[in-house]
């Protein structure tokens, strides 16, 4: 995800005067990807000396890796002025409590994570939701709009946050309801073709029938980007989300556990879209590929 963001925000920035856009990753081989192949200008490191003008994008897996970010950048005693706009999925908590840690050093810290995909990342049709309000976003907006085709203002810092959490866990969970109508139509010899038409145009249509499936899994490709790893913990901010609102979410927590047991199967590495696998398996004792062979 953070490689196809750099690229657009540069892309964007070298239409704007007076801006420059430097690119860091903590894996070398990505700062190799990023200049090579994106062109983008790479760092060996976040540089020390940020202040009054300066930005932060941040694309991390987690809030613990956002604030290892943020304390990789020193004493932020001469930061005043900084803006840290963290496109990451982090628990509402963890945004709140980012953001409360470094306002006596006058930097402020945005959460905006995106929703989209990889693809969507790389297409620069992401959504991105910005817990914050249009004064606050007003000089910063091109970022977001460089790489979205919406930028949705929710108002507070820690709105972004949760309602990212939220679109992921209506996504992962309505995912398995789909993935076991999609087994159950595939083990009855529905061709694919009949079965996507009927899901993409109907009451069913969803991000996985209408994406996932169609690009990821009936290609056999299992690459959509996105880990097994990160769905679990997802899973867990909403269902902590959920708690700290004084809600009780039975659905995420059951299909909470259905991720939990694939994590157990696959690994935390794994494509999400193995899930499917793990559906199948459970439902009828078949792997996805076999229950992929077009009837005779």
């Amino acid at each position: 995800m953070g490689f196809h963001l750099a690229r657009h925000v540069a892309g964007a920035a070298a239409n704007r005067d007076g801006v420059t856009v430097e690119a860091f990753d903590v894996d070398s081989a990505a700062r190799e990807r990023m200049a090579d192949t994106a062109g983008l200008t790479v760092v060996d490191e976040l540089p020390a000396d940020l202040g009054e003008g300066d930005v932060l994008c941040l694309s991390v897996p987690d809030g613990r890796a956002t604030r290892a970010a943020v304390a990789s950048l020193g004493p932020l005693d001469s930061a005043s002025g900084l803006a840290i706009l963290d496109f990451s999925s982090v628990a509402p908590a963890d945004a709140k409590a980012i953001a409360a840690d470094l306002a006596p050093s006058e930097v402020v810290y945005i959460d905006a994570p995106v929703t989209g995909g990889v693809l969507g990342a790389e297409k620069g049709t992401l959504t991105t939701i910005v817990g914050a309000g249009a004064d606050s976003m007003q000089p910063l907006q091109w970022i977001p709009e460089s790489f979205s085709a919406r930028v949705v203002l929710a108002g507070v810092v820690g709105a972004g946050a949760l309602l990212k959490t939220l679109n992921n866990m209506i996504f992962n969970i309505s995912s398995i309801a789909c993935m076991e109508g999609i087994v159950v139509a595939r083990r009855a010899g529905v061709p694919d073709d009949v079965l996507l038409d009927v899901l993409n145009h109907g009451t069913a249509a969803n991000y996985f029938s209408q994406v996932r499936y169609p690009q990821y899994v009936r290609t056999r490709t299992f690459d959509a980007g996105m880990r097994v790893g990160l769905v679990d913990k997802d899973l867990q901010i909403a269902l902590d989300a959920a708690s700290e609102a004084g809600c009780d979410l039975r659905l995420c927590g059951a299909g909470r556990a259905m991720w939990a047991a694939a994590l157990d199967t696959l690994g935390p590495d794994a494509d999400t879209t193995m899930m499917m696998d793990v559906v199948a398996r459970a439902t009828t004792g078949a792997g996805i590929v076999d229950l992929l062979e077009e009837p005779s």
